[in-house]
């Protein structure tokens, strides 16, 4: 895969069939293109990979260390909303582990254990205002 598109073409077609491929997809992406104005929403389809496969340790460490690239780094805005991702990740990691539902992959959780993730997520972010 020698371009962007190349690559994007592989990793969206895999996410379904094989998301262990579409996460190394993007991960090449990300390095190789570290300044294309597309990478933070390549992080963000990395981080959402991630989350699909309950994998939030990853989906987390994935915003953390985009929030060091010069693309992101220098765009306040998307600082904010990586920055708010990470919290909001975090709580979902601390009520699914209350839960003893780690593995439950993010579009799977249950619409109570929502309400209980999104409470708590609006009652940190309040409090931090």
């Amino acid at each position: 895969m020698d371009n962007l598109d190349a690559i994007l073409d592989f990793a969206y077609e895999a996410k379904d069939s094989e998301p262990k491929d579409a996460i190394f997809a993007y991960q090449e992406a990300i390095a190789r293109y570290a300044d294309d104005d597309y990478t933070p929403f390549l992080v963000i389809e990395l981080g959402n990979l991630y989350k699909a496969q309950a994998n939030y340790s990853g989906a987390i460490a994935t915003y953390k260390k985009a929030l060091d690239m010069p693309i992101i780094a220098q765009n306040d805005a998307m600082c904010q909303e990586f920055t708010k991702n990470i919290h909001y990740l975090g709580t979902v990691q601390d009520i699914l582990a209350k839960h003893a539902a780690l593995s439950t992959p993010f579009p799977q959780i249950p619409g109570d254990i929502m309400q209980e993730i999104e409470k708590e997520f609006q009652a940190h972010s309040d409090s931090a205002k």
